[in-house]
């Protein structure tokens, strides 16, 4: 999938978050979740992550970690959000919980926007089974018109909710 189309479903992610557990979350849930939407593809060496990390995404390959596993599941997600409870609390961190629902948030917002795709995510990895919700061609025409324009009136819906609810006067 596109990485527009990854920062799109993390934004929406902290909106519903945000609307879930009604925290002021939105600019701090937004610089954290959007980074953390794109982080699932580390072990990618051409995605934006990837071409940023070195060897690292070789080293995760040469470890037999296929794509779309460890990355892309519920386990990773909430092994992110415990490290950084665990850091937070350690150090007094303002906001900790914040920030840790945020990258649990975007993280998981990445698998479930993949699972849209062909191939699937193994969400529930190391359990083997791939989660699919449609059989699309990703990077096609397809993920450019449909998904593009469903991820977009899905931001703008959650952001119209988040606003309302903090006096933004938006409609």
């Amino acid at each position: 999938m596109m990485k527009h189309n990854h920062l799109m479903a993390a934004a929406t992610a902290v909106g519903i978050a945000d609307g879930l557990v009604h925290w002021p979350i939105t600019v701090l849930g937004l610089a954290v979740a959007l980074p953390a939407g794109l982080i699932s593809d580390l072990d990618t060496p051409t995605s934006s992550f990837g071409q940023r990390s070195g060897p690292l995404p070789y080293l995760i390959r040469a470890m037999g970690i296929q794509h779309r596993t460890l990355f892309h599941s519920v386990l990773f997600a909430a092994l992110v959000a415990s490290g950084v409870l665990w850091l937070g609390t350690a150090h007094h961190w303002p906001y900790t919980q914040v920030v840790a629902l945020s990258a649990f948030a975007g993280i998981m917002a990445h698998p479930i926007a993949d699972a849209f795709s062909a191939s699937g995510v193994s969400i529930f990895w190391p359990v083997p089974v791939r989660v699919r919700f449609a059989r699309m061609r990703v990077e096609g025409m397809t993920e450019r018109t449909w998904v593009t324009l469903l991820m977009m009136v899905l931001a703008v819906g959650v952001t119209a909710y988040v606003g309302s609810r903090y006096g933004w006067g938006l409609f």
